[in-house]
């Protein structure tokens, strides 16, 4: 048993010991570009500084604060025009790059379940803005800030609304879709020791232990077609919850994969573009990424999104 989870771990490590930066081969849109005004931030988690932004378009909002989660890639530089969405609605937002990610400081990004430290250091931080203080707060979060917005609605930080797009809810779990189905029962225990060699007792800390009875609002979004997050680690362990929690809502979306809140088009152009192997430094392939197309924002699921923010 120690063998097979030291075996994991150093399986583990390939991508956690790592850090999540821009990739050169994709483009970007910056603040400038979708006319946001743009401050810059930092603050400590533990022995790194990270950084992160306020965005908003030139009125000064008076709604909540919303603070976005990103996923595994390129930081909060990779959601932009998302976030641009929400300003265009009148809303102030916040992002900020965790441990090992874009801007911030660290080696390598760690056990995913990390992120937790970094909330706490974050929302600390938030706290001792005096403009902020009697402010409300949503959160929204994408895959890996999926999971974040999920633990965002831990009583301490004061969040009154959540939105998780394909967040999973527990990282054994998502890391056991790797494997095998018929392994991943046999596999779990070893995993989540495993996690416990790398994080400690909160390697593998469980989001529905926090959800299952916030008295805040959750709605999580999901496609039916998510290749990265298993829907037995995402929404139907959310759908438990929500049997037995008012609060919390769940759409599960026909034919959309991991970014539902993209088109269609937005998500078939996305995948074919990273299959050609564009992200290979040896890559040879003539695709490129159209930007606008590959961040092309899907109306419908966002007017549920703001209905949600707005009710």
């Amino acid at each position: 048993m120690c063998l097979l989870s030291f075996s994991l771990s150093r399986l583990l490590a390939r991508n956690e010991k790592q850090r999540s930066d821009n990739h050169p081969a994709l483009p970007f849109y910056f603040a400038k570009n979708l006319d946001l005004k743009e401050q810059r931030f930092s603050f400590r988690s533990g022995k790194n500084v990270l950084h992160g932004s306020f965005y908003q378009k030139s009125i000064i909002s008076k709604r909540p604060l919303i603070v976005f989660f990103h996923g595994l890639g390129s930081g909060r530089l990779a959601y932009t025009r998302l976030i641009a969405a929400f300003c265009e609605k009148g809303y102030e937002v916040v992002s900020f790059d965790y441990t090992g990610c874009g801007e911030s400081e660290g080696k390598w990004i760690g056990p995913l379940t990390h992120v937790y430290y970094d909330l706490e250091a974050f929302f600390t931080y938030l706290k001792s803005l005096p403009h902020l203080c009697n402010r409300e707060i949503f959160t929204v979060g994408h895959s890996w800030g999926g999971y974040a917005a999920l633990l965002s609605l831990d009583s301490k930080f004061s969040v009154q609304k959540s939105i998780s797009f394909s967040g999973f809810s527990k990282y054994s779990l998502e890391i056991s879709h790797y494997f095998p189905e018929k392994l991943r029962k046999f596999l779990l225990p070893i995993i989540k020791e495993t996690l416990f060699w790398e994080g400690g007792v909160n390697g593998d800390r469980d989001a529905l232990k926090i959800i299952k009875n916030t008295s805040s609002k959750l709605l999580y979004i999901q496609g039916e077609e998510d290749c990265m997050v298993p829907l037995f680690a995402g929404i139907m362990r959310i759908e438990e919850c929500a049997k037995k929690n008012q609060n919390i809502k769940t759409i599960l979306l026909p034919k959309k994969g991991h970014q539902p809140y993209l088109t269609l088009k937005a998500e078939k152009h996305y995948t074919e573009c990273i299959a050609s192997g564009i992200l290979s430094l040896k890559s040879s392939s003539k695709k490129s990424l159209n930007l606008s197309l590959a961040t092309e924002l899907d109306k419908n699921v966002m007017n549920v999104v703001f209905d949600f923010l707005e009710g």
